[in-house]
């Protein structure tokens, strides 16, 4: 679906959200092979690219709108020890992806350990609950861990230092701003001075011949 070019296409969902370093496993464990489900900007056109698919028989996706047409509340954060808060407030998104951060992740909260994780559930918590090293507790008592999702990890790191590159060429391309108008202003003045030495060369052979003339 990324490589149709459709305009209805957004991008990846796991690359929609800033996350800090310390919130990956948890966003990885959370998000699971939804992060690589396509982000469109119309629920029915997304319908329509996986109908293309399916009758492509070229695999298989998963697509969410980007403004979701339910959210539901957000269950009551125990507070606990152990208690990171709700993952949802914690990673970044631009203003369009705001509804789109709450309907995934404004129901997954984020504990420090699987102690933790195990205290919020008993404690009345329904939602699903995730430590920071990424082992995932489901509200019907299944948990999933191990090794991290390293799809998730790589697009976020990849977005991380696509973000950070983006902010290293803004600086370097203001500072060539900068150095090209310095430049700009030094080589009129440098012309300047060069008309102003023509013209005292000028005057004062002028000056010259007219002494000389005076002097006869």
């Amino acid at each position: 679906l990324m490589q149709k070019g459709d305009p209805a296409v957004l991008g990846l969902l796991g690359d929609r959200f800033e996350v800090a370093p310390a919130h990956v496993a948890a966003f990885a464990a959370a998000l699971g092979d939804k992060v690589e489900w396509v982000v469109v900007s119309d629920r029915d056109r997304g319908a329509a690219l996986v109908r293309e698919l399916e009758a492509s028989g070229k695999g298989r996706a998963g697509v969410v709108p980007q403004r979701p047409r339910f959210v539901a509340g957000r269950p009551l954060t125990p507070r606990l020890p152990g208690v990171v808060g709700v993952l949802a407030d914690l990673v970044g998104a631009a203003a369009a992806d705001c509804t789109l951060r709450e309907a995934m992740l404004g129901h997954t909260l984020v504990v420090e350990t699987d102690e933790a994780a195990h205290a919020a559930q008993l404690a009345g918590y329904t939602g699903q609950v995730v430590t920071l090293a990424g082992a995932l507790h489901s509200a019907d008592g299944a948990i999933v861990g191990g090794a991290k999702n390293e799809v998730a990890a790589s697009l976020v790191d990849q977005r991380r230092e696509l973000r950070e590159l983006e902010q290293e060429v803004n600086q370097l391309d203001e500072l060539v701003s900068r150095e090209l108008t310095r430049q700009a202003e030094a080589r009129k003045r440098l012309t300047d001075l060069a008309h102003e030495l023509e013209a005292t060369r000028s005057e004062a052979h002028a000056a010259e011949i007219a002494f000389v003339t005076a002097d006869r």
